[in-house]
């Protein structure tokens, strides 16, 4: 349970830099209560069909990248897809190459493991999430809405692969 506390302390931390500034506050901490939760955590960790690759300095968290194999997306066919379903970056640690190592080492997993298409959900209103998505060889494959709460927030669906 610890590491499910600290990863769940972390994302809920570098959670809301990534969403909506007008994000209602009382959504976006009910969101990341149920979602970020430590129970939630325990439970990635638990899934065999989800991987947590965690970057430290100085024995921090600098940043976690979560992915999950067989998760399809109607915008996305695949038979053999996988989510990146988190990557998180302390911002004390942007621009030191972390994200990139993490996106890295996912991609050669998931590759590995001979996924057809690698998809991922971002705020469309995150340009440098978005660029450095692009940069990865991700492109738009189309929207749709994220629910947190009664809010609704428009996310790029991104995909990078066949498909």
């Amino acid at each position: 349970m610890s590491d499910a506390a600290a990863l769940s302390r972390f994302a809920a931390a570098i959670f809301p830099l990534g969403c909506p500034a007008d994000a209602d506050p009382a959504e976006l901490n009910a969101h990341i209560r149920a979602e970020l939760s430590p129970q939630r955590f325990v439970s990635f960790i638990e899934d065999k069909d989800v991987s947590i690759l965690l970057a430290e300095v100085d024995s921090k968290v600098a940043g976690c990248l979560l992915f999950a194999c067989h998760r399809a997306h109607p915008l996305v066919p695949a038979k053999h897809p996988y989510e990146i379903e988190k990557l998180y970056v302390d911002p004390a640690f942007h621009g030191r190459g972390i994200a990139d190592a993490l996106m890295s080492t996912a991609i050669s997993g998931i590759e590995a493991q001979s996924a057809d298409i690698i998809w991922l959900s971002v705020y469309s209103g995150n340009p440098r999430a978005i660029r450095f998505y692009q940069r990865w060889g991700f492109d738009i494959a189309g929207t749709h809405d994220f629910v947190m709460g009664t809010e609704r927030h428009k996310d790029y669906v991104m995909r990078r692969g066949r498909g």
